[in-house]
């Protein structure tokens, strides 16, 4: 599980520096992504 939630943030990422994803666009597929795989944050974002 943590080796792919890890391919897609990296992808994600990859997409966002190549001028793909705007950052707003990339905070939501980040959310999109770890609510996917189940994963939690510890305290509040950022």
């Amino acid at each position: 599980m943590k080796e792919e939630l890890l391919k897609d943030i990296h992808e994600a990422m990859l997409e966002g520096l190549r001028g793909e994803l705007p950052f707003e666009s990339w905070l939501e597929r980040f959310d999109e992504i770890v609510a996917r795989h189940g994963w939690r944050y510890r305290g509040g974002r950022g």
